[in-house]
């Protein structure tokens, strides 16, 4: 889900495993030292015309 939201242009925030350790310096070094496909996402923020997010939400 994250590429299409990424592809569609829409404002989003990640929440990964990574960002529940330590203070902020230690997260923003853990989530940039693990790989991508390796993050376990907890949670998207999406932001952007109610339309464009149902299409990429549906009833979620």
């Amino acid at each position: 889900m994250r590429a299409q939201i990424q592809e569609s242009g829409i404002s989003c925030t990640d929440f990964t495993d990574t960002m529940t350790i330590g203070k902020t310096a230690e997260q923003m070094a853990a989530t940039k030292e693990k790989p991508e496909e390796e993050l376990a996402y907890l949670g998207l923020c999406l932001f952007g015309e109610t339309e464009a997010l149902k299409k990429l939400t549906g009833t979620l």
